[in-house]
């Protein structure tokens, strides 16, 4: 009978033997194929990331519209960052990768290489093939194949965060014309003038109160409705002149050249403020329109028109 007993315990203690080395095993082999899984994202985010950006002239202040993207340029980067970033100390197997159209109002991903819509995007999938199991191949189990995928957008400008946005808005066809003069009311050529985001009212004291305090001004997106004005307030015009001469701003666009009405924001352009003055009887400010600028992503949301202002790259999944 006892021998029975020390057969028994035997058999239980090589059982809790195997289990323990099955927990560790797996421990050991989950741990392992965690940081494989960790570097895949790494290599698949660097790539993305790498591919947008070259969709786009660096600086992009060296391209003027209409700009027309570099899928190839995107492409041969994004695969070439992304194999500089090793997976196991190896260059990890690019499965697909892709330039495409990033769809913001339906989150998903287009496939292309045009401008309208305009290439914005590019998504890669990197595998790592047949990775051992060090601990559970002893049981028989492995090898197992990882992969990862990312998608990164580099997109025109259409959401600035309050107390981005300048004071004053253009009209689409002055967007990148170079040196333009806004003459205010009464105004021979509606370029451009002052706006508020409906219903608010457009008035010397809303004007007034934005240009001291810049963090007032509103948020502003793609579609939000406008009032649009072009008085021209002394009392404005003057703190334009003391503060804001030769400073590069940020101004929403809308598609007219009537600038006391009400209309949608269709995008967000670039502008440096050059001088305040008066000509043939109408006060006026002069803009030089600029080429093309990048907005940091926490000032600025994507999904604009393509009028010279471009977001930073993001991923976007």
């Amino acid at each position: 009978m006892y021998a029975n007993q020390k057969g028994s315990v035997a058999i239980i203690a090589a059982a809790g033997v195997l289990l323990i080395l099955g927990v560790v095993g797996l421990a050991v082999d989950l741990g392992h194929l965690y940081v494989v899984k960790s570097e895949l994202h790494r290599a698949a985010d660097a790539g993305a990331m790498a591919g947008v950006r070259s969709l786009f002239p660096y600086p992009v202040s060296s391209a003027t519209l209409p700009l027309t993207p570099n899928c190839t340029a995107a492409l041969s980067q994004g695969q070439a960052i992304c194999q500089a970033n090793l997976v196991e100390k190896e260059a990890a197997v690019v499965a697909s990768l892709q330039t495409g159209f990033w769809d913001w109002s339906g989150n998903c991903f287009n496939s292309g290489c045009s401008t309208e819509p305009f290439t914005n995007a590019v998504t890669i999938t990197v595998r790592r093939e047949n990775i051992p199991l060090t601990v559970m191949g002893v049981f028989g189990f492995g090898p197992v194949s990882l992969q990862a995928t990312a998608t990164a957008v580099m997109d025109w400008v259409g959401k600035m965060e309050p107390g981005q946005s300048f004071v004053l808005m253009i009209g689409k066809k002055h967007v990148q014309t170079g040196d333009m003069y806004i003459y205010l009311n009464p105004a021979p050529i509606d370029g451009g003038g002052w706006y508020a985001k409906a219903p608010q009212g457009v008035d010397n004291s809303t004007i007034k109160g934005y240009l001291n305090d810049p963090s007032t001004a509103p948020g502003l997106k793609q579609g939000d409705m406008v009032n649009l004005n072009n008085g021209d307030w002394g009392d404005v015009l003057q703190i334009i002149k003391s503060s804001w001469i030769g400073k590069t701003v940020w101004v929403p666009v809308v598609d007219t050249e009537q600038f006391n009405q009400s209309g949608p924001v269709i995008g967000f352009t670039s502008a440096t403020i050059r001088e305040v003055g008066t000509q043939g009887g109408n006060k006026y400010i002069k803009i030089t329109a600029n080429p093309m600028q990048e907005v940091p992503e926490s000032k600025a949301g994507p999904g604009g028109g393509p009028y010279g202002l471009l977001g930073a790259p993001r991923l976007a999944q």
